[in-house]
């Protein structure tokens, strides 16, 4: 697998012992496996090894691509750790676990694996692009859902609710993230989670929502009007529309993001 090699590349030019994945999205990228209770893929330059809890393993030995051994508790993994003095870790580890590798592994020295896993997953593999557009169709879905659900006098919370459970009919693991609906002025507010406000005649209605799909993630957001807008709203939605033809027109390689956002905003202001 050319992903775990790269790893392997790794440990052999920076002289470290082994290396130990254990979020989620990383797991599933170099296994295919990423348990619901938790995972630690061990790379060294001779193998790789998924330990999973005992009640992981039957599943995570049907899904792996590697080999699977089961661990009954932490101290068992701690002691399978202890043949290593030097570990290349993720940055998403936490101080705990890191201090109970010192602790209880004897680990000496960790050294980050942050840039190797980032530019092995900047450029998507064929399949990956696949997955990807699986959970925009999701969301696709999902605004499609929100928009036939949105009227005058349902509240934000059940159009919601409708939409996330429509995207997991239709085969999403979940929300990539709370779905939002909102309504009115708080239309306005960018991360206003769906409440119980009654939606009324004349709001617009922004719809923020995702789908999560074998650890990718789709985003999109889409604003309506419930009933005819007013020339307010015409002029802000045409604005709007006005800065993102902008941005795309004059987007380009190596821009920065904030120079991009910049050319955004002077249409606005």
């Amino acid at each position: 697998m050319r992903r775990i090699e790269s790893i392997k590349k790794y440990l052999e030019e920076n002289e470290v012992d082994a290396a130990l994945i254990t979020s989620a999205p990383n797991l599933f990228y170099f296994t295919n496996a990423a348990p619901l209770v938790g995972g630690y893929l061990v790379v060294t330059l001779e193998e790789e090894t998924l330990l999973v809890p005992e009640l992981e393993y039957e599943q995570a030995k049907e899904e792996a691509k590697v080999s699977v051994e089961k661990f009954k508790k932490m101290d068992e993994l701690y002691e399978y750790l202890k043949r290593f003095k030097s570990l290349a870790v993720e940055g998403t580890m936490n101080v705990s676990f890191s201090n109970a590798l010192k602790e209880k592994a004897g680990i000496k020295e960790f050294k980050l694996l942050d840039d190797v896993i980032k530019d092995l997953r900047m450029i998507k593999s064929e399949e990956e692009i696949k997955l990807i557009k699986d959970a925009c169709r999701l969301a696709d879905i999902g605004v499609m859902t929100a928009i036939e659900e949105i009227s005058e006098g349902r509240r934000e919370k059940e159009v919601a609710a409708k939409v996330e459970y429509v995207m997991k009919m239709e085969g999403a693991e979940k929300p990539a993230f709370d779905t939002i609906i909102a309504s009115g002025h708080r239309s306005a507010l960018p991360h206003w989670v769906a409440s119980d406000k009654r939606i009324e005649k004349g709001d617009l209605v922004v719809m923020d929502l995702g789908a999560l799909y074998r650890h990718y993630n789709s985003d999109i957001t889409r604003t309506i009007v419930v009933g005819s807008p007013n020339e307010k709203q015409k002029e802000i939605y045409e604005i709007v529309l006005e800065a993102q033809k902008k941005s795309v027109k004059e987007a380009r390689p190596g821009m920065t993001a904030k120079e991009l956002d910049s050319i955004a905003r002077k249409v606005i202001e």
